[in-house]
Order: structure tokens, then sequence, then C-alpha cells
């Protein structure tokens, strides 16, 4: 089995890469970045969406299950899932620069955007992210409104990594 922390390091990478993701994170790309636990510092996913500043593009594994006898080439698959949240300033067309990217602008360009591999540009959802394992499988972006904080609201990207290595 792949280590799923490398995944997410990879993942975050790959993200951290696509064209035009850095400008709407302000150009900073320590905004785009892994959850980890770190008990007990930090040992609550749900704390870490709460406090998290926008714009921003939090990343965190969210379990691995050995796959099924009978799965073709696969042994294990890890769940992934992705915190979106856009700047959310008001844009009132007297400040000078674009607006702030939507919520839509930001999965468009995550769902869209290209990596070099090696030597070439290549969506990176196609991408093999580890030896061994497989590009990214099925994602879904879907608004999360938080019921015990009602100014959060993220929109949740999940997604899947088949991992061949037993």
């Amino acid at each position: 089995m792949t280590n799923p922390e490398i995944l997410l390091d990879a993942v975050v990478d790959k993200l951290r890469s696509i064209e035009g993701l850095a400008d709407s994170m302000e150009g900073d790309l320590d905004r785009i970045f892994a959850y980890k636990d770190a008990y007990p510092q930090e040992p609550s996913l749900a704390r870490a969406v709460v406090a998290l500043k926008p714009p921003a593009v939090m990343v965190a594994h969210i379990g691995s299950e050995f796959a099924p006898p009978g799965t073709p080439g696969s042994f294990w698959t890890h769940r992934f899932q992705m915190f979106l949240r856009p700047r959310q300033e008001q844009f009132d067309g007297e400040r000078e620069g674009p607006p702030p990217d939507s919520y839509m602008d930001l999965i468009r360009k995550i769902a869209n955007g290209t990596v070099r591999v090696n030597g070439a540009d290549q969506r990176w959802l196609f991408a093999c992210l580890a030896d061994g394992t497989y590009a990214i499988e099925g994602i879904s972006f879907n608004r999360t409104p938080f019921s015990f904080s009602p100014d959060i609201e993220v929109f949740v990207g999940s997604f899947t990594i088949s991992d061949g290595n037993p």
C-alpha cells in the first residue's frame, strides 16, 4: 500500500502547479495545503475546516480501504476531500483588479487545470501521483454548509485514488 500521506502531498503539489490557481489564492501557494492530523494540537478536521481562512484549498485524506477480491489491478482505494474557500470580499466594480473568484471559478480551474508530466501538459486529474497508483477516479464537488456555524460554507470535492501496491 502506498502511504496515503505521499499521495496527499502529491495532490497538493499538483494543485499548486495549476496555472491560475495560485492567483486565486492571492499568489500565496501556502493557501493550498494538506490537512494532516497533529494530535493533540489539531486533532479535528471539522475544526480545521471552520478555521480555514479564505481564499484556501485544503486537501485531507479521509480513509483507505482494501479493494474487494476480483477488482482488476487494484489493491487499495484511498479517499480524499478537498475543501474550497474563495476570497469572500464583495466586488463593487470600484476596486482595481479582477473580482474575486467564485466557488465555480475555483472548481473550473481545478477540474480543467493542467500540469507538466514527462515534458507534456496533461490535466492533473489524469496524472498518476505515485508509482503503482492510478489517476484520480471520479471527482465531485458539493456545497456543504456547517449547521453549527452558519457563516461558514465550503465546497467539498471528493475523489479517490486507486493503488496497485499490495
